[in-house]
């Protein structure tokens, strides 16, 4: 039985959880470490301190809340279906880290198909009940296997911590509570799944321990990145070429931030990026923003292509998902940047304000006259690096077009030469990083009126004049 100790609700819940420790000296007790993570206790735990401790002095251990049971695999199960991870004490030790098992549904074998999961979950073996009841209190993952054509699409349902296993008819059914992906997660393909196959035989065993420590790590990772942003699914071929994406692009007639996600994506290197840099290029405040206005754009182009998306992301019709070091990447089709070159959407014509150089000194309005000017060429895929790594917040005034102008400026600013073009007199390579910075384009102007161009401190000074 769960028993919960905190100062907030109880008037003596200090002396009570003390009273509890002495009275159940083999039970186990977890209080909050930080986040979603909670430390797992052995009641007698030298850790909080002695049975006796705070008595006389008035202090208490109950202002962080305290959740005690007889049954460790009780608390596994509490934590869980409150979307908690458990970590043994390090003093105290009081059960070796819970084992992992995967269950595994073939709808072809069992004749039917997983039910949706809610909270509650309830799988059905047929092995021994000796074996099953070792998965009490253990986090169970649930995989399900359904063929099409030739081929089997896995899709993980959700993962569950075991608190009970029951007779069914000429088997058992393992319960417990824990939490279910909606919709279900696609993970064909997926590298660790790959591993998981050939350790489990195929899934042979239907019911078993996953041994694979790089396995139990990748699932943890969906877990914890569950609910708090999209998890990308694998890439399958998709067999549209550049000339299906040009005509697809032109129909939806994207909006300019749409139009502008592109080019950051296209300019980016390797044509590789993942949200958070994305948000960064674009100005919004977090990755989230970043998913949502990229997804509506992959959606359409989806629409327009009669894509059928089979579960998979949105954005997956523009890119492909890989996972290089724990964070997922975003790498853009290659008929999709084949398609924004047919289109002329590369933003190779520069943004930036030109640094003419004028021939003549004569003045005229209204009339046309031939002016030669040297124009000095700038690379649109360095801008586009420069905003990725440092944002589009103007680096002078602090401002961002989009907070003024609203969506149809997200994303756009100017890209100022640290180093003034007209002084190099040559072609050199450029640092995206170092020889640019984004500046909107009143200070651009500011900076330009006369040459050698104001510095960007300079135009600050300005402006804290002015305040």
């Amino acid at each position: 039985m769960i028993q919960e100790f905190s100062d907030v609700t109880q008037k003596d819940a200090h002396r009570q959880f003390q009273r509890w420790r002495r009275a159940h000296p083999t039970g186990y007790f977890i209080n909050r470490k930080s986040g979603t993570t909670y430390l797992l206790h052995t009641a007698l735990c030298p850790h909080p301190g002695g049975t006796e401790w705070g008595v006389d002095t008035g202090a208490s251990l109950t202002r962080k809340r305290k959740i005690c049971s007889n049954s460790i695999a009780e608390l596994y199960t509490w934590a869980s279906s409150c979307g908690l991870s458990l970590r043994p004490c390090q003093n105290c030790a009081p059960a070796p880290v819970a084992s992992d098992y995967v269950a595994y549904h073939s709808a072809e074998v069992m004749g039917w198909d997983y039910r949706r999961a809610t909270k509650s979950f309830h799988f059905y073996s047929h092995k021994a009940e000796k074996f099953l009841r070792r998965s009490i209190g253990c986090r169970v993952w649930v995989i399900t296997g359904t063929r099409v054509g030739a081929h089997i699409r896995y899709k993980l349902i959700g993962t569950f911590v075991s608190s009970k296993v029951r007779r069914e008819n000429d088997g058992f059914g393992i319960l417990g509570v824990g939490t279910p992906f909606h919709p279900p997660l696609e993970v064909s393909g997926l590298p660790w799944l790959k591993e998981l196959r050939r350790e489990q035989n195929r899934f042979s065993y239907g019911f078993n321990r996953i041994r694979s420590a790089k396995v139990v790590t990748e699932l943890q990772r969906l877990l914890e990145r569950h609910g708090r942003e999209p998890v990308p699914q694998p890439d399958d071929d998709l067999h549209y070429t550049a000339r299906d994406y040009s005509r697809a692009l032109r129909q939806i007639k994207p909006a300019p931030h749409h139009k502008r996600m592109l080019q950051a994506h296209y300019h980016a290197p390797e044509r590789t990026l993942t949200a958070k840099q994305m948000s960064r290029a674009m100005g919004y405040q977090g990755y989230r923003a970043a998913n949502r206005h990229y997804g509506e754009l992959g959606k359409l182009v989806a629409q327009a292509l009669r894509c059928h998306l089979r579960g998979h992301l949105p954005l997956w019709a523009l890119v492909t998902f890989t996972q290089p070091h724990g964070e997922w990447h975003w790498t853009l089709r290659p008929e999709v940047a084949k398609a924004i070159e047919q289109l002329g959407w590369t933003g190779d014509n520069a943004t930036t304000l030109p640094e003419e150089v004028l021939v003549t000194s004569d003045i005229y309005e209204g009339a046309v006259q031939e002016v030669k000017v040297n124009k000095y060429e700038r690379s649109s895929a360095a801008r586009e690096e420069c905003i990725l790594h440092h944002g589009c917040k103007c680096a002078v005034c602090g401002q961002m077009l989009a907070d003024v102008y609203g969506e149809v400026a997200q994303g756009f600013t100017h890209a100022h030469h640290l180093r003034p073009l007209a002084e190099t007199k040559r072609k050199y390579r450029v640092d995206p990083v170092h020889d640019l910075c984004p500046v909107c384009p009143n200070c651009h102007a500011i900076i330009h009126l006369k040459s050698p161009p104001y510095t960007i401190r300079q135009v600050r000074n300005f402006i804290k004049a002015k305040r």
